[in-house]
């Protein structure tokens, strides 16, 4: 006998039973732990790098060099970004792991969108999808416009 979360109630069942249903929990659980998890090594590691790496002179040292840099814009080039992570650049890798720790929520979403489909739940994948929608309306659309 084990235990499974089904339709809102915790139900008792057979192993066989229980098998073949999907565990939602642990799905989106799992997803937002390996977002999180990835996302905090990235940006360790491109701490540690800045900390025991060399200060070279196009580093910035204050915070108005940061800005005048280009390091705190708040548009992403994923070309840069790309070629900054495979060249071990420190701040790079630190906004990768922002970006991943940023995107996880939104993998979230298409992860509950995808489950609810697999249930057959037609309500929540509508909802699901206006939720995706806006989140994806505000990265993409919102600030590029707040960003000018």
């Amino acid at each position: 006998m084990s235990f499974c979360f089904e339709e809102g109630f915790l139900k008792l069942g057979k192993n066989e039973d229980l098998d073949s249903k999907v565990d939602f929990n642990a799905i989106i659980g799992n997803v937002l732990r390996f977002g999180v998890t990835i996302s905090a090594v990235l940006i360790g590691v491109g701490v540690i790098m800045i900390l025991v790496g060399d200060k070279s002179a196009n580093f910035p040292t204050s915070l108005s060099a940061l800005i005048k840099s280009d390091y705190g814009r708040p548009t992403l080039n994923f070309v840069k970004l790309g070629t900054g992570v495979v060249a071990f650049n420190p701040i790079a890798i630190i906004e990768l792991g922002l970006l991943i720790l940023l995107a996880t929520p939104i993998v979230r979403v298409a992860a509950s969108i995808l489950l609810f489909a697999a249930e057959k739940d037609m309500i929540y994948v509508a909802l699901t999808v206006f939720v995706l929608a806006v989140l994806l309306f505000s990265i993409f659309v919102v600030g590029p416009i707040e960003a000018v």
